[in-house]
């Protein structure tokens, strides 16, 4: 079974960028980043892979908003501070909910790390799910 590196697959799951697409590579389980400001040979050569071996790259799944706002309702259920809970609770109502919810958590910066791992904890569950699914693992 091929494995993947479980902090490349994190960071990409992560990155904010809107231009930046990830692709695992089911044979060598690396991620690969695609951008448009890339190298137009490197692009065309990456393309080229994509057309020859349609199975070989898959597409890396990134956390919808509903999978966000599931995360920041779970994390506020664990969260013993009735007054924090009820600022996350403002904070999802409207938009810019996951800004808000990071801003919510500022004056309290332990939460706001506990927060970060929670996160990144749920994020590396669904894409290993998506990894077995897919028959490759996470190392």
């Amino acid at each position: 079974m091929v494995t993947v590196n479980a902090r490349a697959l994190l960071q990409a799951a992560l990155d904010p960028s809107p231009e930046a697409m990830y692709y695992v590579d089911t044979k060598k389980g690396d991620v690969v980043k695609i951008t448009a400001s890339m190298n137009k040979t490197e692009l065309l050569r990456f393309k080229t892979l994509l057309d020859k071996e349609v199975d070989r790259f898959l597409k890396l799944p990134r956390p919808t908003g509903e999978e966000t706002y599931a995360d920041m309702a779970a994390f506020r259920a664990t969260v013993k501070d009735k007054k924090l809970q009820e600022r996350l609770q403002m904070a999802v109502t409207g938009g810019g909910t996951l800004r808000n919810h990071v801003d919510a958590l500022s004056p309290v910066p332990l939460e706001k790390e506990r927060w970060y791992k929670f996160r990144e904890t749920r994020i590396l569950q669904r894409l290993q799910g998506w990894l077995r699914e897919n028959g490759l693992k996470t190392s």
